[in-house]
């Protein structure tokens, strides 16, 4: 997807490389899901707030992005699963919303971490309609993850809805 001066345009692309030294630099392919227009209005605005905000705390983002989002849904068990197997780790694009939490169903856990020089810097879990945004390759020593979530009542099904958002400048 292309973000240009305040417009989101899909660009559907089955093939994602992330600039990182492990094994997610090699190039997985997904299945492509067409956002409705109200996700693309949604998004749109997201991303206009969070431009705007940086504009105000004079961070340079560049008027045109290359933006790939994330529709993940975990599924909680007894045992504990998570969107982050590899642990600790940077994900190589120049702004990261590693989370966008649309919702939280029957969870404990799930807490977001961000490490700088190896020490927890941030651990919190992120509440429904919230979401993190970071200046990821501006820190190089900045890494992070996300704890595992496990089922609350073990009799219900549990889950976690995230959007993830990756931008790059071009």
């Amino acid at each position: 997807t292309e973000y240009n001066k305040g417009k989101l345009e899909v660009v559907n692309k089955q093939a994602f490389v992330q600039n990182v030294s492990d094994i997610r630099s090699k190039e997985r392919k997904f299945s492509i899901l067409t956002p409705t227009n109200k996700q693309i209005n949604i998004l749109t605005k997201l991303l206009n707030v969070i431009f705007n905000k940086a504009k105000k705390n004079n961070i340079f983002i560049a008027d045109k992005l290359d933006v790939t989002f994330h529709f993940v849904k975990i599924h909680a068990s007894e045992t504990g699963a998570s969107n982050s197997p590899e642990g600790i780790h940077r994900d190589g694009f120049d702004i990261l919303i590693p989370c966008l939490v649309i919702e939280r169903n029957n969870i404990k856990g799930g807490f977001s971490r961000f490490f700088l020089n190896k020490k927890i810097v941030f651990n919190r879990v992120i509440k429904e309609g919230r979401c993190l945004v970071v200046e990821e390759n501006k820190n190089k020593d900045l890494f992070h993850d996300v704890t595992p979530i496990v089922l609350d009542k073990k009799d219900r099904e549990g889950y976690r809805c995230i959007i993830g958002i990756d931008i790059n400048f071009k």
